[in-house]
């Protein structure tokens, strides 16, 4: 091992063998970190350099570098980070300096400053440091009145990889830059690409009025994460420090494997603490007096909560609602002149849904209304976004109706022309399970009509053979006009969709396919709803037995809001012994978010594989023990 001080050589301080270095998951702040555990002692010109810095001036900090040659004799870095002087005991009679080895400087200056308020575009951090090349706002912004026509252009916001930007680089006087695949315009989810945070004025007014976005990182990472199920990690990319913010599940990636052979000791453990009781939803806030969009179960923005399916819950609340950000439609639509210019929100700060010209989504929404705000930020958009964080069903039971189906192909087939958009004739909903007790499924038209004003969930899965193949979902008024659809596996916006398999855009690895969607749709009474198959590219496709359709959520009776399940959760804590060298930890480090396999043979001399991903290791620098946790789903 080699210690540098800013950059200089020094003898090896007392202690340093009983260092461990740490990489893990931090669940309070949702990110993936790197630290040194352990406290060492220098001495000699080690000691004389930091007492010097630290008579110059006690907020300094010194850079220390911690190398290693590892097998193959080359100088690898084992840590970088400060040491800040303010931390440090020194023992003026022995002449030693006591040092608690910290975070790397730069995630240190955000966890310090996280909480502190800037106004976005105010172009100075908060050292007064010049940080205009990091400001870029959106100035062109068109909000349009609920019947679409323009109503105040020219608005001022920031995009959300914007506005991270900017705060990243306030509150590290620009030394940290920012980068995300997801919240960039690139990103295939334009919710997440084009969204803008903006004040309540910036609405009203556009650009007649200057008041600012307000906000701290902390309070702005914090509402983002219950919109998008986010996290975070911090790499070097060309040798600039950089916070990357990516969905959870972008840290769970499974095309590359790293492996634990024949581990020490392993053990297994639930991660209790995420078998919630119930979740929260809503915006910051929401109207009460201006009620354009009605207030409906599960698809507005009001502060709502259900509670979780299971016998083994915990009493762990998951609580997604909003603390500064308002995504409530009729706050905005108030707030605009086509509402009352409501200026009572003036220092608010909102969330609006864009398009990638900077004009509003207006989306279709039900009955004699026309077009509203942020569809897919409604509290059941956002519980599209947590998939995969969320262990069991979510429900709400409100009443005694039953206008809930399930129908199936229980013991016949349907089969689709190539090129055909046929609807899917569901035969069997009298078979239990499979049910329609109010009779709200026609299996001969293949429409379920729903029989009162209000929220629908609904649930599809289709076995068939025949690629490639694509579904379409149709919501047709009592009229027959075609309100909103869903289509081919792909997101059309503003309409959200969950899949677990997609039989489409990769060579098929068999002939049967299986497709599963996930969706609720707002509904007025005589709307019906229908399911089209389409096959295409000169292949038919038939319609195997086990494909279903049900509804499990109807306005009268209630039932399940949406459906989620333990198995698509890393619940499991796999906790391993193992000896990791110091090529395979670099190796590790690198690429921490691979796929890892723990490869061990059992009690009974059996083979066995687990999978998982990272959660915590603990390395110790001079020996390779290490303590490994690996998060893996239950099936896994």
């Amino acid at each position: 091992m080699k210690f540098y001080l800013d950059n200089t050589l020094y003898d090896n301080p007392h202690g340093w063998e009983t260092l461990n270095e740490r990489l893990y998951y931090a669940d309070g702040i949702n990110g993936y970190l790197t630290e040194i555990n352990g406290t060492i002692l220098f001495f000699g010109g080690a000691y004389t350099y930091l007492y010097n810095q630290f008579q110059l001036g006690i907020c300094n900090s010194v850079s220390i570098l911690i190398t290693d040659n590892c097998a193959d004799g080359n100088e690898k870095k084992v840590f970088e980070g400060l040491i800040f002087l303010t931390e440090v005991t020194f023992d003026l009679i022995n002449c030693s300096a006591e040092i608690e080895l910290q975070d790397n400087s730069f995630l240190a200056k955000i966890d310090n400053n996280k909480s502190i308020k800037c106004y976005l575009g105010v172009t100075r951090s908060k050292n007064d440091i010049d940080i205009s090349a990091f400001d870029n706002p959106q100035t062109n912004i068109a909000l349009r009145a609920n019947n679409n026509a323009a109503d105040v252009t020219n608005a001022t916001g920031y995009r959300i990889s914007d506005a991270f930007k900017f705060l990243i680089a306030f509150m590290t006087d620009g030394k940290v830059e920012f980068v995300s695949d997801f919240f960039s315009t690139t990103s295939t989810d334009l919710t997440a690409a084009y969204s803008v945070v903006m004040t309540g004025s910036q609405i009203r007014l556009g650009n007649l009025y200057e008041k600012k976005v307000y906000i701290s990182y902390e309070d702005f990472y914090n509402d983002i994460n219950s919109l998008f199920n986010i996290a975070f990690s911090i790499e070097l990319i060309n040798g600039v420090p950089t916070i990357r913010i990516e969905p959870k599940s972008y840290y769970r990636q499974t095309g590359e494997i790293n492996y634990f052979n024949n581990p020490e000791e392993l053990s297994r453990i639930v991660e209790a603490d995420k078998l919630y009781s119930k979740v929260k939803f809503g915006s910051a806030e929401v109207s009460t007096t201006y009620t354009y969009f009605p207030d409906v179960l599960f698809s507005g923005f009001d502060k709502e909560e259900y509670h979780l399916l299971g016998e083994c819950n915990t009493k762990t609340i998951l609580d997604l609602s909003l603390n500064d950000l308002i995504n409530d439609t009729n706050i905005i639509q108030d707030v605009l002149p086509s509402g009352s210019g409501n200026a009572n929100y003036d220092e608010n700060n909102f969330i609006v849904v864009l398009d990638s010209s900077n004009v509003n989504r207006s989306d279709l929404t039900i009955g004699a209304l026309t077009y509203f705000y942020n569809k897919p930020l409604t509290n059941y958009g956002v519980s599209i976004y947590w998939f995969g964080g969320i262990p069991s069903s979510i429900a709400q039971f409100i009443g005694n109706g039953d206008d809930t189906f399930w129908t199936a192909f229980s013991t016949t087939t349907q089969t689709i022309a190539s090129g055909a958009q046929d609807v899917i004739l569901f035969p069997d909903d009298s078979t239990p399970p499979y049910n329609d007790i109010n009779n709200n499924y026609n299996p001969a038209t293949g429409r379920f009509t729903a029989p009162h004003d209000g929220f629908y969930a609904f649930e599809l899965n289709q076995i068939f053979n025949g690629y490639p193949y694509s579904t379409i979902i149709e919501r047709y008024n009592s009229g027959g006009v075609l309100q909103e659809y869903i289509s081919g596996g792909f997101f059309i916006p503003p309409f959200n969709y969950f899949l677990t398999n997609v039989g489409q855009g990769y060579s098929p690895p068999s002939t049967i396919f299986e497709l599963s969607y996930v969706w609720g749709f707002q509904m007025t009474s005589g709307d019906y709803v229908q399911i089209k198959g389409c096959p295409y590219y000169g292949s038919s496709a038939t319609l195997l037995q086990g494909t279903y359709w049900k509804c499990g959520f109807a306005v009268t009776g209630g039932g399940i809001v949406q459906n989620y399940s333990s198995n698509d959760m890393p619940l499991i804590q796999n906790n391993l012994g193992y000896n990791i060298s110091c090529d395979k930890w670099e190796e590790i480090k690198s690429t921490p978010f691979k796929t890892f396999l723990i490869n061990f043979a059992d009690g009974n001399n059996q083979n066995q594989t687990i999978k998982g991903w990272l959660k915590e290791i603990s390395r110790n620098i001079t020996t390779g023990a290490s303590q490994v946790t690996l998060n893996s789903k239950p099936s896994g």
